[in-house]
């Protein structure tokens, strides 16, 4: 049974992400990528656990971003996030990033609920897919993806299971923030 629920939960994100993004032909797509997203994309579209948006969120100032694809449903993905989120508090202003969730919940409300077990923040429910970044989610969740502060792709998470890129993040070094807004 749990085997069936697995299978489902990586079919149905991989459904979902596919469907938002357009195919990739390149096939030379390292663990590091190197395409590009613009971030500052980003700064209008991050929201809270309550769904206010959050003018402070300090993304410029974070040497890295953590896109984070995820869902609520998925039994991995609840595996992972306090995985991932003890890491978080542990380690976000030691090594300088932020992370944000792109979530694959069927709804807002189904999002927010989620988020109750995190300590990071999201991309707006309603703006994930003019975001632009499901481009970058991998074939399944969850999925990490890590951009440096100026959107270069450092570990591609098309490439990288969410634990490797978590881990191959850890051996980054420090990274300073304060890009400049174009």
């Amino acid at each position: 049974m749990n085997k069936v629920l697995i299978i489902l939960a990586v079919v149905c994100g991989f459904m979902f992400f596919s469907s938002q993004s357009k195919k990739k032909t390149d096939s030379s797509v390292s663990n590091g990528g190197g395409d590009k997203y613009p971030i500052s994309k980003l700064y209008t579209s991050v929201v809270d656990k309550s769904g206010k948006a959050v003018a402070n969120h300090g993304l410029q100032d974070r040497g890295y971003v953590l896109v984070y694809y995820s869902a609520s449903w998925c039994p991995p993905c609840r595996q992972f996030t306090p995985i991932l989120d003890k890491y978080y508090q542990e380690n976000k202003n030691k090594q300088n990033f932020e992370i944000l969730l792109v979530c694959a919940d069927r709804s807002e409300k189904e999002m927010l609920s989620y988020m109750k077990k995190m300590s990071f923040n999201a991309v707006d429910f309603d703006k994930i897919r003019s975001s632009g970044l499901a481009q970058f989610a991998g074939r399944g969740i969850p999925n990490l993806t890590v951009f440096d502060n100026s959107g270069k792709v450092l570990l591609d998470g098309r490439k990288m299971r969410a634990m490797e890129a978590l881990e191959a993040f850890k051996k980054l070094p420090r990274k300073s923030g304060k890009v400049a807004v174009r």
